[in-house]
């Protein structure tokens, strides 16, 4: 570890010999040391020797600032990258960066700047952009009003029950999914099923004005009236 000013001063040949000998470690050393050189040049490199991680860095151009590369890993001898490195393309143009970005950034799913992400982040951006309702009751004629929190009209709704009473062949805590369908049989002047009504902020679920929900049952797959008490109703919202 060594620094010179990398300047020769006339000397006498002893002195100058060990001047020269002191600027060659210098440079092989990278001017490393734990503050930078006091004399410093355009592009001139520097490694700050503090702790386990050296920093490497390189003057400026304009020899105004020094401008870190990286850090050099004493413990394991790796060469490591600082978080928010910029990628850039041969024309300087920033095109990445080697680091994180905000999660309301990924979420909202409008950055263009590439980057690098974990699947935890993948997987909650991904989720951002789903809802799905907490129980609802069943109210034959009736409706229920939910907050879907996307930000936006949503672009597919869906509609699922749970049973928790068994009937048809159903069992306590079986899903079924019920899409929005509205049931009709011209015989029997038979209406069901519900008509959801998607808004920015709001999903309104609207019940027939008779046996809501009717499903095939579950053993012989004859179509039969869900007992509105049996099940509970959840909707769910895609942006």
């Amino acid at each position: 570890m060594s620094q010179h000013d990398f300047t020769i001063d006339n000397q006498s040949a002893p002195n100058a010999r060990a001047d020269i000998n002191n600027a060659l470690k210098a440079l092989n050393s990278l001017s490393s040391g734990a503050t930078a050189p006091a004399t410093t040049y355009a592009n001139m490199p520097w490694v700050e020797s503090v702790g386990s991680d050296y920093v490497w860095s390189i003057r400026s151009g304009a020899d105004d600032a020094w401008i870190e590369i990286g850090a050099l890993n004493q413990g394991d001898n790796t060469f490591c990258l600082f978080e928010d490195t910029k990628v850039v393309n041969s024309g300087g143009t920033q095109v990445g960066v080697l680091g994180e970005q905000s999660a309301s950034t990924w979420e909202l799913g409008t950055g263009t700047t590439e980057s690098l992400v974990s699947p935890a982040k993948v997987k909650a951006a991904i989720d951002k952009g789903k809802f799905l309702s907490s129980n609802q009751t069943i109210t034959t004629a009736g409706s229920v009003t939910v907050a879907h929190g996307l930000g936006a009209v949503p672009s597919v709704v869906y509609i699922e029950l749970e049973c928790v009473t068994a009937e048809y062949g159903y069992s306590v805590g079986d899903i079924i999914d019920v899409s929005n369908v509205i049931w009709s049989n011209s015989l029997s002047s038979r209406v069901a099923g519900a008509t959801v009504l998607k808004g920015s902020t709001d999903l309104k679920v609207i019940f027939a004005n008779t046996g809501v929900f009717y499903a095939m049952d579950y053993t012989t797959g004859d179509d039969s009236a869900l007992t509105n008490a049996n099940w509970v109703m959840r909707v769910g919202a895609v942006s």
